[in-house]
């Protein structure tokens, strides 16, 4: 994020990048109490860098200033079984630069990765790949690499921690090193499109320490427990997944007076997810902590509330097991 301290990061929608909370850390704007503070006023020291060729020398990267910072509630550090996940708003597009960088040619459109549907399921040993310019085993004293360096690892856990998945340190220790941290874990699924699904939190092979063989696997924080809550906190944005994921957050749902069968499966589909959307509003509001990001989501919760209440005002749970009932019923008559 400044030139003492670098991360890796994932562009997933228009002005936010997905990353890592210690990362953020290190920034003077970064306040445990209030981690959403206004962060213009580090905006010479704490940057987010786009279209990066060489590390050692500035060519073609565009500058971009972080307009604030975003974390989860159950937020912290990951040994203590929290998440240590966060996300970077910009004060504008990634795709808008200064004029001098448009003048150059610098600022070739970038798109948002993917993200991961909720209920998304990774095999063991799962190939993926990172991409980072971190520390190689030729880089000195820790120093970052001077090109973007990418490597494929496999799957060790996506299910013994809750907000973590766990890859395999790769043939002779290859693993990501220091200055990866926050960056991407890309899964490539089976229509051929890369979906982020981790970013970096630590562990596996030192580079610093590149006789020590002790701890074989890195940990990256888990990006589909997140996803309710990323479309609560973007919002408008467009994000990588916009069509995959449609929480209906924003779309309020209307029924006739009598639920139909249709109209109830629509509801029992995205009841979850506005079950989820309802509770972060009240939990927020409740503990009267992040006030500024309660008024600024103030429609967003409201339009949950409103499809909590619905479902259980139209007794849908109700109505779809009489259906589910009547069918078998009628299934075992039919033997």
């Amino acid at each position: 994020m400044d030139a003492a301290y670098r991360c890796g990061g994932a562009l997933v929608a228009d002005r936010f990048v997905a990353t890592s909370r210690h990362c953020i850390e290190k920034c003077p704007c970064y306040s445990v109490a209030n981690p959403s503070n206004d962060w213009t006023r580090c905006r010479k020291i704490c940057i987010v860098k786009f279209r990066e060729n060489s590390d050692f020398e500035s060519d073609t990267e565009t500058i971009h200033e972080i307009k604030t910072i975003h974390v989860p509630l159950d937020s912290g550090k990951a040994e203590n079984g929290k998440t240590d996940f966060a996300l970077i708003e910009m004060t504008k597009s990634a795709n808008i630069c200064t004029p001098d960088e448009t003048a150059d040619g610098r600022c070739w459109p970038v798109t948002p990765v993917r993200l991961p549907q909720p209920s998304i399921t990774i095999k063991l040993l799962q190939k993926v790949r990172t991409l980072g310019w971190g520390a190689t085993e030729f880089s000195f004293a820790g120093e970052q690499a001077e090109f973007l360096a990418q490597l494929d690892l496999s799957i060790n856990s996506s299910t013994r921690f809750q907000y973590l998945l766990e890859t395999n340190v790769g043939v002779a220790g290859a693993d990501p090193c220091t200055g990866d941290s926050g960056g991407p874990l890309l899964l490539r699924e089976d229509d051929l499109e890369w979906t982020l699904v981790g970013t970096l939190v630590g562990g596996g092979f030192d580079c610093l320490k590149p006789f020590d063989r002790t701890d074989n696997t890195s940990h990256w924080n888990k990006i589909s427990v997140h996803v309710p809550w990323l479309n609560l906190i973007i919002g408008g944005e467009k994000l990588g997944v916009t069509e995959r994921i449609d929480p209906k957050i924003k779309e309020p749902i209307t029924l006739k007076p009598k639920p139909t069968l249709k109209s109830c499966e629509r509801l029992l589909r995205d009841f979850p997810n506005a079950l989820y959307n309802y509770k972060y509003c009240m939990k927020v509001k409740a503990d009267g902590t992040f006030l500024d990001w309660l008024r600024a989501n103030r429609n967003l919760c409201e339009q949950s509330e409103d499809q909590y209440n619905t479902f259980l005002e139209t007794n849908c749970a109700g109505h779809w097991c009489d259906m589910a009932i009547k069918s078998k019923q009628n299934w075992e008559q039919e033997k």
